[in-house]
């Protein structure tokens, strides 16, 4: 398997500039933009075809919903204050955890989003409460429960249509259609996933973030095949993942690019849209296909031709009495 240090050398080579020691020091410009060209076209060519070693399974662990606990002596009552983003909730135990969770009050019509949790009875919420005023006199109880999750940070796409992500146990739908379901059900509604849809980026914009309706109601794992974003070449022993038959044709992409002007963006973006489609059909063409099959009678099928047609028989077809195995002689 080629490692990053010896695919930069070799480009640099054929472009007839010095080789490198190592890429983890200073580079020079120009070997600097041939590294970023590198990692450019990597991160892009997993977007066009299926490459085997780049398939990974994915985890997601589904966070149980919760409810107020109305245990005498220890009742979760909520206290929010109308156009304050902080409420507060009477023996509750709120940790980090919790941030990023659905919360909704029993008879309000809006869920909200924990956006930071201040104290292990206080949170604070991504907007400021727009209802009326509570206090724990009102005894208003609430429901809290995790819909979002994070993808694998190196997710691309799916290894299968997206109905199968979960083994066909969830529906895709688009972001559209789960935004106009969730305007239809304000209420926090729990129970196992129906549906789910892909859109918006993690807070610190690292991963994907998967959308799961209804709200899951219990705790448990899934798992998801996936295509995974080739990774960086940043040190000299990163490994190239595609096979050895896609290397030449990933460094005549590289070459390419390299020879012309990838100062421009927007320029660079369209000269490497077109040579990865150009690179998808040569290497659809020049796939390796299954030998073909020619079915030649079995040895009792032979003997039966032979004695009702003689040597003309071997042009009569038998259909499923023909096999795989065996020649086209026959007794002399």
């Amino acid at each position: 398997m080629m490692i990053g240090l010896d695919l930069f050398n070799e480009l640099a080579h054929r472009l007839r500039w010095p080789r490198v020691t190592t890429l983890e020091g200073t580079l020079q410009p120009e070997h600097e933009k041939l590294l970023t060209l590198i990692n450019r076209v990597l991160e892009t060519m997993p977007t066009i075809d299926d490459w085997p070693m780049l398939q990974a399974d994915g985890f997601i662990t589904l966070v149980a919903s919760e409810q107020s606990d109305l245990t005498v002596g220890l009742e979760q009552y909520v206290t929010a204050t109308q156009d304050s983003f902080d409420v507060t909730v009477d023996n509750m135990t709120f940790d980090a955890s919790y941030q990023g969770r659905a919360f909704q009050v029993a008879g309000d019509e809006y869920p909200y989003r924990i956006g930071q949790v201040i104290s292990p009875t206080e949170i604070r919420l991504t907007r400021a409460w727009i209802s009326e005023s509570i206090v724990p006199a009102d005894q208003r109880v609430f429901t809290i429960a995790m819909d979002r999750y994070a993808l694998a940070s190196d997710f691309d796409r799916p290894l299968d249509d997206f109905n199968n992500l979960f083994g066909g146990t969830i529906r895709a739908i688009s972001p559209e259609e789960f935004r106009a379901l969730r305007r239809k059900n304000t209420t926090i509604t729990l129970g196992d996933p129906a549906v789910f849809t892909i859109y918006g980026l993690t807070d610190n914009e690292t991963s994907m973030v998967l959308h799961f309706h209804p709200y899951p109601s219990d705790k448990r794992m899934l798992t998801y095949p996936y295509l995974r974003v080739h990774p960086r070449v940043e040190t000299d022993e990163d490994k190239i993942l595609f096979p050895k038959r896609h290397i030449e044709a990933l460094m005549e992409v590289i070459l390419y690019l390299a020879k012309r002007d990838h100062e421009d963006e927007v320029q660079l973006d369209l000269m490497l849209r077109d040579k990865m489609s150009e690179l998808n059909t040569a290497l659809a063409n020049s796939t390796v296909t299954g030998d073909r099959h020619v079915l030649v009678p079995s040895q009792h099928m032979r003997r039966r031709i032979y004695n009702r047609y003689g040597r003309q028989g071997y042009r009569i077809d038998w259909g499923s009495s023909f096999d795989l195995v065996g020649n086209y002689d026959f007794p002399e």
